[in-house]
């Protein structure tokens, strides 16, 4: 499983991230990716999923002062950015035929 976020300007990130992701893990992931491209002007955007709202994330964000679209719901229709993105990376991915892991 991967982890991405992508900003306004093109600049991107991708972290692999465990298979089973909880708060913990996912505290992590935004530790390694997202605080190298997240600016003060900027809106940090997720679908609030459970281990996104838990406590350990909230007080990473708070600590951080990163500002998050609190309303977007867990299961929303895929209206942000990084949908297109998802898919254009599963076919390049699809092309590559990977064998393994170290591979992709």
């Amino acid at each position: 499983m991967v982890w991405r976020a992508i900003k306004e300007n093109g600049t991107k990130v991708l972290i692999r991230c465990p298979d089973r992701l909880n708060a913990n893990g996912y505290n992590d992931v935004l530790k390694k990716g997202l605080l190298q491209i997240y600016g003060r002007n900027d809106i940090f955007q997720q679908n609030n999923a459970l281990c996104h709202k838990s406590i350990v994330v909230s007080s990473f964000m708070d600590n951080y002062e990163i500002c998050c679209l609190s309303d977007w719901a867990a299961q929303s229709p895929n209206l942000n950015i990084i949908e297109s993105l998802w898919s254009n990376l599963k076919g390049s991915v699809a092309k590559c035929r990977p064998a393994n892991v170290e591979d992709l």
